[in-house]
């Protein structure tokens, strides 16, 4: 990318976007027996930003997108005692990448994404709440080809992930003090589909339907020791984690 970051100063058309998804999440942690140890699922709203810069030989895009809602949370505490309640997501996305033409209707891509989450458990009853700060670093390759829907013009889009650094720190008030642990090794895959709709005003923004599908997944992290109000209590780690996002947005485009 460095490489052709000069090219952008150069004439070429840029189109800037601005969307709004909506955003079903399933996410399950589970155990090393294979057993469920939580699940949440929920809507999340989307609100999402970006940028397309043409060069000679290829493209610069980047963009941003951000999410805060709540899931319903059905899982257990460290000690196994079952626990219903609500899980706030505060989700914060960045990406930036370079594609290029490979025949007439498709093109490939690179893109770097930084993912920052933060995940609040509300406590209930007798157990107290958590708070999870996740931070993720990955390179993702994306296809994408050119056609039509229903006489519309479309893209077509595959992509495969894979995680370069991850960090998440985890903390109970009372129960747990701030730990820090390593993600597991994690990979993902998705696909998306834009349609453009066209022009809803002459001369306004160019409206797309924008439907996507994608599974993440992170193995089990490495242990580390833990403490409660500075005492050794044993050793933690993140379950096995896996994440179902389906998404139906629409984006404009000027």
């Amino acid at each position: 990318m460095v490489w052709y970051l000069p090219n952008a100063v150069y004439a070429g058309q840029t189109t800037w976007s601005a969307g709004a998804a909506i955003e079903r999440q399933i996410l399950t942690e589970t155990g090393r027996s294979g057993a469920t140890l939580v699940e949440e699922t929920g809507w999340l709203p989307v609100l999402s930003l970006g940028g397309h810069h043409v060069l000679a030989d290829g493209y610069l895009q980047g963009g941003l997108s951000y999410t805060d809602s709540n899931l319903d949370y059905d899982g257990q505490s460290q000690n196994g005692q079952a626990a219903t309640s609500l899980s706030g997501h505060h989700r914060l996305r960045l990406s930036l990448g370079y594609g290029r033409p490979v025949a007439a209707d498709w093109d490939v891509s690179g893109h770097f994404e930084y993912e920052r989450l933060d995940r609040d458990i509300r406590g209930v009853d007798d157990l107290a709440g958590m708070s999870e700060r996740y931070r993720a670093l990955r390179v993702v390759a994306r296809l994408g080809h050119v056609t039509t829907v229903m006489r519309r013009p479309a893209r077509v889009e595959l992509a495969v992930s894979y995680g370069l650094d991850g960090r998440q720190q985890v903390a109970s008030p009372g129960v747990i003090d701030p730990v820090e642990l390593p993600m597991g090794k994690a990979w993902g895959i998705g696909g998306s589909l834009d349609v453009e709709l066209g022009h809803l005003a002459m001369g306004g923004p160019v409206w797309h339907l924008t439907p996507s599908l994608a599974y993440r997944h992170a193995a089990r992290s490495d242990n580390r020791p833990w403490t409660a109000n500075g005492f050794y209590r044993g050793v933690i780690a993140q379950p096995e984690t896996a994440v179902w996002e389906a998404g139906l947005g629409i984006r404009a485009d000027w």
